[in-house]
């Protein structure tokens, strides 16, 4: 039931998407829905997973589920297969929370260099929590691809400390295209 839940609420929140992909990884099920630049107020398209939250996020009296939202400009519509990726740590036992990355073994997207997620939190509420009737909530967390180089140079530092840091350099984070940070 929850992955219907969460299709409506992205259906609230941004209207039907541009496309849907769905992705069979072992024995979990999980859908990548893509917004156009232009069908929302975000500037960019937005891809967001559907299907992670079926599992509750793991940990003492964790009362919440996750599912991940990523924005890309230009597009870049192999980002799902990564995205589909992603969104299978919850359902094997994985946690991810802010200020976190998940490194995969190969680009995010074919012909792409980056292979890491770094979950940050928005600057705006991109996606309001989604309250389920068992007591627990659906959270939608922004990640952002990133480099490897770019991880170790946080070094201990906040994801956001990073963000600024793309940031004050120039680097448009949300471009698939783009170069590392380099310093």
């Amino acid at each position: 039931m929850t992955t219907q839940e969460v299709r409506a609420h992205y259906l609230r929140v941004w209207g039907e998407p541009s496309r849907e992909a769905a992705f069979s990884l072992g024995e979990h099920k999980v859908e990548i829905f893509k917004w156009n630049h232009d069908r929302t107020d975000e500037g960019v398209n937005l891809y967001a997973t559907c299907g992670a939250s079926r599992a509750l996020q793991s940990g003492p009296g964790a009362l919440h589920r996750a599912e991940f939202v990523t924005g890309l400009l230009p597009e870049e519509d192999g980002i799902a297969r990564g995205l589909a990726i992603l969104g299978t740590y919850p359902l094997t036992g994985h946690h991810l929370s802010y200020g976190e990355s998940i490194t995969l073994p190969d680009p995010l997207w074919a012909g792409g260099r980056m292979t890491s997620f770094l979950a940050v939190r928005p600057m705006e509420d991109l996606v309001p929590d989604l309250p389920l009737r068992d007591g627990s909530h659906v959270q939608f967390m922004n990640v952002v691809p990133v480099f490897e180089s770019e991880l170790r140079l946080r070094n201990g530092r906040s994801a956001e400390w990073l963000i600024g840091e793309l940031n004050d350099n120039g680097v448009a984070w949300w471009d698939p295209r783009r170069g590392p940070l380099v310093r």
